[in-house]
């Protein structure tokens, strides 16, 4: 697991590149994307750092590694109650979800049983709500969210391919 900073580790992409990579043409077109260009062929490379460090949701599982998942979770515990019943799950609100995975994780924690990410956790919350196989649960999950809730929580992914509307 890189612990870095997400800057920290963009700076490391960058340095590499550039001593690297010394026949290709490398621009920045922003912080954390640039460009590789050789003859007539241009590549454009985003590094997205992935997971929700900050977000108090995924703080509340004492997450110590932070992944793709962590958006799962966050989408999954967001939508409101109409959701859990039209998707017809086992436990029918997010609140309750959270409070049973936070009860299975005390459990498991007294019992030095590492649960440490939100892969894990969402593979919990699984188990706890469908009988679904992860792919349809995934799938059953982006579909039935609204819009506006997927868009707030990718927010910080969808934000850095705005560089994709200047080209």
């Amino acid at each position: 697991m890189d612990t870095r900073a997400p800057n920290d580790v963009i700076a490391s992409w960058w340095n590499s590149l550039n001593s690297k990579l010394t026949s290709f043409n490398i621009t920045k077109l922003s912080d954390d994307s640039f460009t590789i260009t050789a003859a007539d062929t241009k590549i454009v490379l985003s590094i997205i750092p992935m997971g929700l460090p900050e977000d108090n949701t995924i703080k509340s599982f004492s997450i110590t590694r932070f992944m793709m998942e962590d958006y799962l979770v966050k989408i999954l515990l967001s939508n409101p109650d109409e959701f859990y019943q039209d998707l017809n799950f086992k436990i029918n609100n997010s609140n309750k979800l959270k409070t049973k995975v936070q009860e299975i994780l005390s459990i498991l924690r007294k019992q030095n049983i590492s649960i440490a990410s939100s892969k894990e956790i969402f593979t919990l919350m699984r188990v706890l709500v469908c009988d679904m196989p992860p792919h349809a649960f995934i799938h059953n999950i982006i579909e039935k969210t609204h819009d506006t809730i997927l868009k707030d929580i990718l927010k910080s992914i969808i934000s850095r391919f705005s560089f994709l509307d200047n080209n």
